[in-house]
Formats: structure tokens, C-alpha cells, sequence
């Protein structure tokens, strides 16, 4: 998968599919087979980069470790993140990342590590560049259809088109994704 970001954009290309997300509203965008989706969750591969928005709310820890460790031949510092949900000290997601110092800092490898799983699952980033990609990548086609998690206003009644969907409500912090 190909991966770029433009500010609070996101943009992974899969083998037939882009999806853009953006990380301010979390909300995102599935491009296919000529045809367009909106749809107000943000997609899987923003995950973590997402994070500070998707975990708004929580307590945030960040520590920064001791040492240096070499990454695909990138000197890299490491730093701890730590999410807790307010209230339920045992809901948290442990985050550990090898910061490139010749990337300013983009981590190339990502430990996440939610309260869920007895291991971490690692993300880790390679062909990396640090210039600004085109924002023509990121541009939103105008035939979208918008799609929306409640099934209540999904759709109008049979054979009609999708209504669009309201923004929705701010909620209280919630588990993390599973």
C-alpha cells in the first residue's frame, strides 16, 4: 500500500481503491471502479495517525526513552504514547515509535499496543519522503454519494437514492477500536 498525507489529509492508494481520510473530522472517502463514497469514519491505514482525534478526550502521556536504535539503516529515537480513557484506567492504547531522525522525526515503526491484546501489532514505514505530495491527490470528486452509520437515515424508503448524511453528534469517549 502507498501512503501519502498532506496536512490533515490521508491518502492510501490498496491495489483498485484510494481512500482519503481526514484526520481533523475523521470522516473519509472511498474511490472505486469510477464511483465515489462518503463516509463520516476515518479508514483503517490512517490508524495511528489518526489517533490524537480518534482518542480526543483521553488522558495523553508522552515520554520520550532513553538510547537510539537503527531502523532500515534511519538512526531513530524512540518515544512512548499513552492514551487512557478518563474515568477507566483500564481502557489505554501504548503506542512505541522509532522517530527517524533523518525523516524529522516521521516514525518509521510503530508498536501499538490497546488493552485488548496481550501483543502489539506493528506498523512499520518504508520509501519514505518527506516532500509534499500534489494536492490534486487529495481532491474530493463531486459525485460522492454520502453513506452514513446509522441505518435509520442510510437510505430513504426502496428504490430511492441514499439520503446524505447529518454530521454526526460528538460522543463520549468510547472504547478503542478492536
Amino acid at each position: 500500500m502507498k501512503i501519502y498525507r498532506l496536512g490533515n489529509q490521508f491518502r492510501a492508494d490498496h491495489d483498485d481503491q484510494v481512500h482519503i481520510t481526514n484526520m481533523e473530522n475523521l470522516s473519509s472517502i472511498s474511490i472505486a471502479n469510477d464511483k465515489c463514497l462518503s463516509i463520516p469514519l476515518p479508514d483503517g491505514p490512517a490508524y495511528p495517525f489518526d489517533a490524537p482525534a480518534v482518542y480526543k478526550g483521553w488522558k495523553f502521556e508522552r515520554v520520550q526513552l532513553d538510547g537510539e536504535e537503527t531502523i532500515d539503516g534511519h538512526k531513530c529515537k524512540m518515544e512512548a504514547l499513552t492514551y487512557t480513557q478518563e474515568g477507566a484506567e483500564s481502557i489505554f492504547v501504548k503506542m512505541k515509535l522509532w522517530e527517524a531522525q533523518d525523516l524529522d522525526g516521521f516514525p518509521i515503526k510503530i508498536d501499538v499496543l490497546p488493552y485488548v491484546r496481550k501483543k502489539p501489532f506493528t506498523f512499520h514505514f518504508s520509501g519514505v519522503s518527506m516532500e509534499a505530495p500534489d494536492a490534486a491527490l487529495f481532491k474530493k470528486p463531486a459525485n460522492c454519494l454520502k453513506v452514513s452509520t446509522s441505518a435509520a437515515d442510510s437510505t430513504e424508503k426502496k428504490g430511492k437514492t441514499a439520503k446524505p448524511a447529518a454530521k454526526p453528534a460528538d460522543k463520549p469517549a468510547q472504547k478503542p477500536p478492536q
